[in-house]
């Protein structure tokens, strides 16, 4: 009887030790359920799987013991368990909300995307057009352009004694201009200048640097803005238009140029509104300049190296009067019929002083800028060079002390008008040019090349990328997706508890 109870207690120990382990065994698949289902919804909002699939696999069925599939039994599902959790559509809906992690899941998150990236599209295209454009939109510094131009010169006086010529003699001319970015930075850039000069078979140069602002296009007052390649001849633009016009140049207002002749700055003014230039084929502003104006004390070198004197002999100055028609004898006995010999002495005196000669640079000539980006395209003058001016004390002290005679004696008369005209300004080199049609088309592409650049970056990439902007989030705060649910799938009766119990052995 001992052992009875023995071997009674012995099965009773082992059902209970299977009814914990099978307890145990659903606990654990529950968890696997758990695990499953949050594994199948990051999949679904990755777009691996659709909700169709939530319910397939083994272990993801809610509030049930999954079996594994097979072949035979793709799934085999078994009924919850008294106390478990039944699935309905109300808790599919919840279980599935809790998944994804916020209502909506997956879609939830691409509305959010959606409305981030097109806020993030309006603040580039703001940050386009406020700060990358104007950062982007200056004076290239790969510029190296050469322009042509075709004219005549005009040779007024003599060379060497600047004594006029009674005819004047015009020879044809061409002429460049090149302008070349030799270093430059975020900021400026310094230009290099060459204007070259070809008649009667010479060559006549100058050359020229400038540091630029490359936002605005003025030229500066910097070290690097110097004449003749010669850094102690330093220039003052500063404020000033040389290279280039500023960006939206207007055809309401005036602007200073340089003049690197003279070492000052012209007034360029309008001749009127907006109009077609026939010969770059473009839309411009044209300027006009008119300009006279003591040269630079480095352009005077340049001129006296170039064969202009600074100053003129008495000896040189009564050949000049000569070459008017001055008859220099006629003049003194004339003066000797009322001059003391005192007075005779003295106008000999003046007539032999030497005679100074100042130089004026002028100009009257036009620009033809393209208003948007400011570029030169068309270029020319009717009229501009050198003119010369003697001044002799000595001459007008001669002129007061024959006064009296002028009326009277032609030889006098003679000389009057003669120092006369040596007073007046003297037109020692003259030009006349236009810019050729190809220079002028190619300077127009050039301009239009830059236009469609500024267009770019100051409004149509910051616009598009607005535009985007804006669409993406009405699109994000539009969206209504649609919601995927969880319904109950039928399922097969879980087996009793006591099915799995071992039955105690009956004892005869």
């Amino acid at each position: 009887m001992r052992m009875l109870r023995s071997r009674t207690h012995s099965w009773a120990y082992i059902s209970a030790s299977k009814s914990d382990h099978s307890s145990r065994r659903s606990q654990k698949l529950s968890r696997r359920n758990l695990s499953g289902a949050i594994i199948h919804s990051i999949l679904e909002a990755s777009g691996s799987v659709g909700p169709a699939n939530r319910v397939q696999g083994p272990g993801t069925i809610a509030g049930g013991t999954a079996h594994r599939s097979s072949p035979a039994h793709p799934q085999r599902i078994s009924a919850p368990s008294a106390g478990s959790f039944a699935p309905t559509k109300a808790a599919g809906t919840a279980a599935h909300s809790f998944y994804a992690g916020k209502e909506g899941g997956p879609a939830m998150t691409r509305r959010g995307w959606a409305i981030i990236s097109g806020a993030v599209l309006v603040v580039a295209g703001v940050a386009t057009w406020a700060v990358v454009a104007p950062a982007l939109v200056r004076f290239p510094l790969n510029t190296n352009q050469t322009m042509q131009y075709r004219g005549t010169v005009t040779l007024g006086a003599n060379l060497s004694n600047l004594a006029p010529l009674a005819s004047p003699v015009t020879l044809p001319l061409q002429m460049t201009r090149s302008v070349k970015v030799v270093s430059g930075s975020f900021s400026n850039a310094t230009v290099a200048e060459a204007v070259n000069l070809h008649f009667a078979g010479v060559t006549k140069s100058e050359t020229y640097q400038y540091v630029m602002d490359r936002r605005s296009m003025q030229l500066l007052n910097e070290p690097g803005s110097y004449a003749f390649g010669t850094p102690a001849e330093r220039m003052t633009p500063a404020g000033s238009y040389r290279i280039t016009m500023p960006m939206g140049t207007s055809s309401t207002r005036s602007y200073q140029a340089w003049a690197p002749e003279t070492n000052s700055a012209v007034t360029i003014v309008p001749t009127g509104p907006v109009h077609r230039d026939t010969l770059a084929g473009t839309d411009v502003v044209t300027f006009t300049t008119n300009l006279d104006h003591p040269v630079a004390p480095y352009y005077l070198a340049y001129l006296e190296k170039g064969g202009l004197p600074a100053s003129l002999s008495g000896t040189i100055v009564q050949s000049v009067l000569a070459g008017q028609g001055v008859n220099i004898t006629q003049v003194f006995q004339a003066a000797a019929g009322v001059m003391n010999p005192a007075e005779l002495a003295a106008l000999q005196g003046d007539l032999a002083q030497p005679a100074t000669v100042s130089y004026s640079y002028f100009q009257n000539g036009h620009v033809a800028v393209q208003p948007q980006t400011g570029v030169i395209v068309e270029a020319g003058s009717t009229r501009e060079g050198v003119s010369a001016r003697i001044s002799a004390s000595g001459l007008a002290a001669a002129v007061s002390a024959l006064d009296p005679l002028a009326s009277n004696n032609p030889a006098v008369h003679a000389f009057d008008q003669a120092v006369a005209t040596l007073s007046a300004p003297i037109t020692v080199l003259s030009l006349s040019f236009q810019q050729t049609p190809a220079s002028a088309r190619s300077m127009a592409a050039v301009a239009a090349s830059n236009a469609r650049m500024m267009n770019l970056l100051q409004w149509q990439l910051p616009v598009l990328l607005a535009v985007l902007g804006v669409v993406a989030m009405l699109i994000g705060t539009l969206w209504r997706p649609h919601r995927a649910e969880v319904v109950a799938m039928p399922v097969r009766p879980a087996a009793p508890d006591h099915e799995h119990e071992v039955p105690a052995r009956r004892h005869a």
